[in-house]
């Protein structure tokens, strides 16, 4: 049996704080895609029992590499296997 991954969308070419993130499906795996096309891996943690999600690195559709970076969720709602983050800041991992 396989991993299920669910997917994502940013509506931005990139998060910043306070940007919103619509999930869709269950499980802590993600696929994030960006306004642009650009998608990047991720994955919903727990950072001393509070979600954060961390994203690995990307480039965006204009070349801009985005490094790899845990962003703390600052909100959050699930109505089934819909739902959306709202994250606030980050901090860029190695």
């Amino acid at each position: 049996m396989g991993i299920f991954v669910a997917t994502a969308e940013a509506s931005h070419t990139h998060l910043f704080p306070g940007a919103v993130v619509k999930v869709h499906g269950s499980g802590a795996q993600l696929v994030v895609t960006f306004s642009d096309g650009a998608s990047a891996a991720a994955e919903i943690v727990d950072d001393g029992g509070k979600p954060a999600l961390v994203v690995e690195a990307y480039t965006t559709s204009s070349g801009t590499v985005i490094p790899r970076k845990m962003w703390f969720v600052s909100a959050s709602e699930t109505e089934g296997a819909e739902g959306w983050l709202k994250v606030g800041r980050a901090v860029v991992l190695e």
